[in-house]
C-alpha cells in the first residue's frame, strides 16, 4: 500500500483489499487509488466508502495477463502507473498545482483501464 501524506491532502493506494478500508480515517482533501488484477472483478465497494467520504477516486483494472504473476497471487503495477495515477490524484486535490496530463500512459500498460470519480461540493 502507498500513502502519500500532504499538505493539502493525501494519497493512499493500493490494491483490492481489506486495508483499503483506511479510507474511513483519510482526511476529506484526500483520493483513493484502487488497483485490481485481472482475475478480480471490480465491485463497488471502497468507490461507495470514498463517494460517502467526499474523496477523490481512481480506478485502475489489469488487463494484462503477462502483469500476473504464475501463482496467481500477486499482480505487477507498472511504476508508471502507479506515478501518473498519483499525479492525477494530487491534481484533483490541490488544482492550483495542476501541471500535465491526467492520461496513463499506454506504452507501458495498452490493455489497462482507469475510471475516476471526483469529489462533489456538498454544499
Amino acid at each position: 500500500m502507498l500513502y502519500v501524506n500532504g499538505v493539502h491532502g493525501c494519497v493512499m493506494s493500493g490494491m483490492h483489499g481489506a486495508g483499503l478500508t483506511h479510507t474511513l480515517f483519510l482526511r476529506s482533501t484526500s483520493a483513493l487509488i484502487e488497483l485490481f488484477p485481472s482475475y478480480w472483478s471490480a465491485g463497488d465497494h471502497f468507490v461507495a466508502l470514498a463517494t460517502w467520504r467526499g474523496l477523490v477516486y481512481l480506478r485502475w483494472i489489469n488487463n494484462d495477463l503477462t502483469a500476473e504473476r504464475p501463482d496467481g497471487r500477486s499482480t505487477v503495477v507498472p511504476p508508471s502507473v502507479v506515478s501518473a495515477l498519483v499525479r492525477s490524484a494530487i491534481r484533483r486535490i490541490c488544482p492550483s498545482t495542476a501541471q500535465g496530463s491526467d492520461e496513463v500512459p499506454a506504452d507501458d500498460d495498452v490493455s489497462s483501464r482507469t475510471s475516476t470519480h471526483t469529489r462533489t461540493s456538498s454544499t
